[in-house]
């Protein structure tokens, strides 16, 4: 999926340079490889149509359009934003046959201070529930894609908190 998606970024005749996160050497060799490969232009129309209609599934289940860039962090109430984005994208893709598996990961969010404090005390990591928010609004102003994130974080409440269906929150 990765070299498809260089591959279309270096198909546009405008891009020069294109800049791809890499964690580890395998990655690297790799996207040093898709661009020895790659040109602009290069891509014929069936590999063009096919990457339209991969976007278009995707983009059907959706909901939220959090890149997981980490713009918004730190919350000051210590809310995992861009785990709870993509708690709410995973059940709007699975819808309900996915609640039990999905909320389980939610679930082990902090859900109070106290709780963060005690994870905190036992060197766990760290994953802020949306009832953490307060709606100060801080990560509206950092956001890039301009998501309402407070709004987002009230739909994961009724969600994973009240067990409100997926299509009436966010359908």
């Amino acid at each position: 999926m990765a070299d498809w998606a260089l591959q279309f970024v270096w198909n546009h005749p405008q891009v020069s340079v294109v800049l791809s996160g890499m964690s580890t050497m395998q990655q690297v060799v790799q996207n040093v490889d898709s661009a020895n490969n790659s040109a602009p232009n290069s891509l014929d129309d069936a590999e063009l149509s096919t990457i339209s209609n991969l976007r278009k599934a995707y983009e059907k289940f959706l909901v939220v359009p959090c890149t997981s860039c980490e713009y918004c962090l730190p919350c000051p109430n210590d809310v995992s934003i861009p785990f709870i984005l993509r708690m709410l994208n995973e059940m709007a893709y699975w819808g309900e046959p996915g609640r039990q598996r999905i909320t389980f990961f939610y679930n082990y969010s902090a859900k109070t201070q106290k709780d963060i404090e005690e994870k905190k005390s036992n060197g766990e990591e760290i994953t802020g529930a949306a009832t953490l928010c307060i709606q100060c609004g801080e990560c509206l102003e950092k956001c890039p894609q301009q998501i309402d994130i407070p709004d987002f974080m009230e739909k994961a409440i009724e969600i994973f908190e009240n067990g409100k269906s997926v299509s009436d929150i966010l359908f």
